[in-house]
This record gives C-alpha cells, structure tokens and sequence, in this order.
C-alpha cells in the first residue's frame, strides 16, 4: 500500500526523495507526492537563496505532511573579507575517507593510486563545504600533533555524514557560531615538558642513574682506542700470534660496546618516556582547559608543524610552564582564571615557501644557473642510456647471429654500463641536491625574516604551511611574498 507525502515549503523549490527527483512545489510553496512507500525516507529540498534543508521523514500509511521553514543562504565570504574575518575549522581527511566503503577498502588495501584520487575528491567537496557554510579556511589534522581542538571547530563527524551521503554541497543544518573560537596557538610541547620544575628533576634522576653506565661506556671506548693504538703503533715489533690475539680482543669489545651503547639508550628511552608520561598528559590537560577558557579553536606543535612566524600573543609554551609550575595537576576544570592575551596581531596566513624561494628572481636565477651546472652530466647519462639500448637492441634482434662469447662479453659490457649509469645518476643526485640546498638556503633564510617583518606590520598571528583542506584564496601569502622579496632583494 503506498502514502501520500504532502511538502509545503517555497514556490519552485525542488523536492527530492531519496535522492530522487519528484517535482516543483506550486505557486503555493506545496506539492503533493503520491506513491510514496510507508517507512523512513530522506527528503531534500532546494530553493534559490536558500540553505537547501534536509531532513528524515517517517512516512505512515496514512501519508505524511511536512512542513519546512528555509534559511537564507549565507553570501559567498569575499576575498578581502577573509583579510579582515577568520571562521577556522579542521577535519581528519583519513578518518572521512575510511569511513566510506570505497575509501575504506582503498585504505585496508593501501591502494594509494586509488587513495589519491578520492583524497581529491574528497579535498573538492572540502571546498565546496567551506565556501557554503563560510569557513575561511579548514585544515587537515589527520598528520599533525594537536593538542587541543575546539568542539565548534571540529568539523570531522559533521563533515563526514555530508560526504558518506554523497551530498558533499550541504550546507551545515544549524551554522556553528566559531567566533568565540577562531585563534590558533602554538607550543613547544617538549620545551614544556623539560623545562617544567618536575621535567627537570625526572631529567636529574635520569642522569643520575644512568650515569655509571655512561661511565662504563667511556672505559670500553678508552680500552678500544689503547687496543687500535698498540695495533697501529707497534705493528712493526708484534708477533703475528700477538696481533691476532689483540685483533680478535678489539672486535670483542667493540661488540660489546656497540651492544651496552643500544641496551643503555633503549633503557633509558623507556625510562625517559615513563618519567615524562604523566608530566605530557597533564600538560595536554592544561593546554586543553587554558584554550578552552582564552577563545583558542586550535593549538598545535610548532616544532613537528611548519610554521614560520608566530606572535609572541599565540606562543602558549611559557604561559603553560608557568602555569603547571604554579601547582596544576588536572585540577578540576574552571579552577584557571582565563587569561586573554592584549595584542593586534590575529590573523592566520599560509605560505608554500618551496613554491615562494622557487618563484623569486633569485630563486629562478638560482635554479638556472644549476640547470647549467649539471646539462654535461645529464647528457653524459642521456649517453649511456643510449649505449645501453643499442647493446639491449643488439643482444635481442641478433640473438641468431651473435656467437656465445660475443653474447658473453657483451653482456658483461651490459652489465658494467647499467652500475655505471646507476651510480653516476645517484651521484649526480646527491651532488645537485647537496648544490640545490646549498643556493637556496639563503633565500629561505632571507624569506623567514621577511615573512616575520610582513606579518608584524599587518597584524598577523601566525604563517605556517600546514596540510590544507581549504583556504580562502585571501589568505594565501606565497605571490604576496614573492613580490615583497623580490623588491627587497633586486637581481643585478
């Protein structure tokens, strides 16, 4: 027996079931679906300049009304607005794309062409979600080490119900209200731990206990060298039954130190890592009661997370020593007195700094004139390829022809020709990177304190490079950059 599903919404809204198109409401804003299957069914309504609304309906035999009352659809955020306007989010792009049965399978089979591309897909519904629903920009944390993620920031389980449905262009049903959450911070979470009054005693007791081993280590390494000493020295006036004998003794020691230096450094890694557990938790602790009570959307290692500028403001690292010293050990929340740091500096920018150094007239200069450098040894490789292809050619089409020697020798010659051009390409590889860091490594370091100049003089907090699941195009420095350090920097 089927229902009746009756929809009073907007005039000429589309109404969907089930993801199946059933019509336009009427002049009225109504449309009657007949037909409809008594159950659970999703209906999806669109209207132009509204949030399209979503909702489930359990449709009865005796059919169903429903009712709905549209949001205006929020305008698009401008780029110059993003400069002046900040609604961060983050989302684990791992966690989302595992949770659907394609990516799922493409993850337990790490299948990573397969990977890739729905990472892409999966990264061009991002863009959509975050443009509808004025995020300005959403970073990936699946690869990075947060300490603290604000619950209205946090956009994995809402953003993933979007995309497993397969309606990517969603807008949020109820808009987060971030405001009150849109700083990031940074902190050095080993410096705190090590320099708390409780790290550095655990790293005194730690010293003090391993140091008989330590000492211990230095007499074999003493024992070793007197050894190689009287091995080398005195090589001339020992016997040959004398040599041997210290031969065989050094390597026992060097044995037996190579063994006690992983058992002490594996031992004293578990200690260390015992020691400072629970100094870490409750550190993790307080950074996540502290952000909660200053406004704080996100806080993040600046240590193991690209960053290249960061406001004295948003460092939360001394803020939090100082605040465990004073006698936090997972007090109960609310017992901190929020403390809100007084500064212009609070906008967040990124930066693809191997793009901006690249980009730079110095950066080009640089690159061409290594390209230069290296075309006599790309053509010398470029030349044994093509000795080893006609060598290839000739054992292959005259098989028939060749005797058993000129196969043999030509073989070897193969042979010798492929570890030749093997180990002139890893040379020729290790030599251009080693000349590539060599050259840019002053632009990078020129380009550093040009971003921390830039960003002091137009209220920035933060610039960094992190994996991006959207970012406003306004909030991207790389070309802004490259300009400024061109200018700085004029190429003769």
């Amino acid at each position: 027996m089927r229902a009746q599903l009756t929809v009073k919404a907007l005039p000429n809204a589309e109404v969907y079931i089930d993801e199946e198109f059933k019509g336009h409401t009427g002049p009225d804003g109504g449309l009657r679906v007949s037909g409809v299957i008594p159950g659970t069914h999703v209906v999806r309504i669109t209207a132009a300049g509204y949030q399209p609304s979503v909702q489930t309906v359990q449709v009865g035999k005796e059919g169903q009304t429903l009712v709905v009352a549209f949001e205006r659809e929020a305008p698009a955020v401008t780029e110059e607005q993003t400069r002046h306007f900040e609604r961060p989010g983050a989302l684990d792009v791992q966690k989302v794309l595992g949770a659907t049965a394609e990516g799922n399978n493409a993850l337990a089979q790490h299948d990573q062409t397969l990977i890739d591309r729905l990472r892409q897909n999966l990264l061009k519904s991002v863009a959509d979600f975050a443009q509808r629903n004025r995020f300005t920009y959403i970073i990936d944390v699946s690869s990075i080490p947060v300490y603290y993620l604000a619950p209205q920031a946090d956009l994995t389980e809402e953003f993933t119900k979007v995309y497993a449905s397969q309606k990517p262009t969603a807008s949020v049903a109820t808009p987060r209200s971030a405001a009150a959450q849109s700083k990031i911070g940074v902190i050095n979470i080993q410096e705190a731990i090590g320099s708390t009054a409780e790290g550095k005693k655990a790293f005194a007791d730690l010293s003090k206990k391993y140091q008989p081993r330590q000492q211990e280590l230095q007499r074999l390494q003493q024992e070793i060298q007197a050894i190689s000493d009287q091995l080398t020295k005195q090589a001339a006036t020992l016997s040959d039954d004398e040599q041997r004998r210290l031969s065989r003794d050094l390597e026992d020691k060097q044995k037996l130190l190579k063994r006690s230096t992983e058992d002490a450094q594996t031992d004293f890694s578990t200690d260390r890592d015992e020691a400072i557990r629970p100094i870490g938790q409750n550190i993790v602790k307080l950074i996540s009661e502290y952000a909660r009570q200053n406004g704080y959307a996100l806080v993040v290692d600046d240590v193991q997370v690209p960053v290249y500028y960061a406001s004295k403001e948003i460092d939360l690292t001394e803020e939090i020593l100082k605040r465990y010293d004073a006698g936090y050990r997972g007090l109960p929340s609310g017992t901190l007195n929020a403390t809100r740091h007084s500064s212009s500096a609070r906008w967040t920018r990124f930066i693809n700094i191997e793009e901006a150094i690249a980009s730079t007239a110095e950066g080009k200069g640089a690159f061409a004139d290594l390209q230069k450098k290296y075309q006599p040894r790309q053509q010398e490789l470029q030349r044994l390829q093509q000795e080893i292809q006609a060598i290839n050619d000739r054992l292959t089409k005259h098989a028939d022809t060749l005797s058993e020697e000129e196969q043999r020798r030509l073989r070897r010659e193969l042979e010798d020709k492929q570890k030749l051009s093997k180990r002139t390409q890893e040379d020729a590889q290790a030599d251009f990177s080693n000349d590539r860091d060599e050259a840019i490594r002053p632009i990078g370091q020129k380009m550093i304190k040009l971003i921390g100049e830039y960003a002091r003089q137009n209220d920035i907090a933060i610039v960094w490079e992190v994996p991006i699941g959207y970012a406003s195009p306004g909030l991207d420095l790389t070309a802004e950059i490259i300009k400024e350090y061109d200018v700085a920097n004029p190429v003769q």
